[in-house]
């Protein structure tokens, strides 16, 4: 790709049907197909003194998130849902709430046990540091 040919591709890349599809017609109702687009590029230069170097890269992407319905003279955005992000977020919260329920189960089980270990002294025994005396 010559440097004089990128205006023409991201005139190309950057146009509105990237966003909205073309509109089809089914029983009298017209679907917009609708679409999130990013893009990012980047370019550089540099190498020997005698060659030089250059380069240059673009990228574009695109994800459906839904379509406009319009019936009737009534027009109604329906959004798309992508199912494997979906179970993917559901599946971190999951693994984010057993581990979180880990650590409480754990320091409350730390916490009993370190109660346990404390000597209990029965009412009315006072213990000093050379003999046993009981209260009356």
């Amino acid at each position: 790709m010559k440097i004089d040919e990128l205006p023409e591709l991201l005139r190309d890349a950057a146009t509105v049907k990237r966003v909205y599809g073309d509109p089809y017609q089914i029983d009298g109702v017209t679907i917009i197909p609708v679409a999130r687009t990013g893009g990012g590029g980047g370019g550089g230069e540099g190498g020997s003194s005698e060659d030089g170097g250059r380069g240059l890269g673009l990228g574009f992407g695109a994800t459906a998130i839904g379509v406009y319905v319009v019936k009737d003279g009534d027009v109604r955005f329906v959004p798309s849902y992508d199912v494997n992000a979906l179970a993917a977020r559901a599946a971190a919260v999951m693994i984010a709430g057993t581990l979180a329920w880990r650590s409480v189960a754990k320091a409350r089980q730390h916490r009993k046990a370190k109660v346990a270990r404390r000597p209990r002294i029965a009412p009315g025994l006072n213990i000093g540091y050379s003999h046993v005396e009981l209260d009356d």
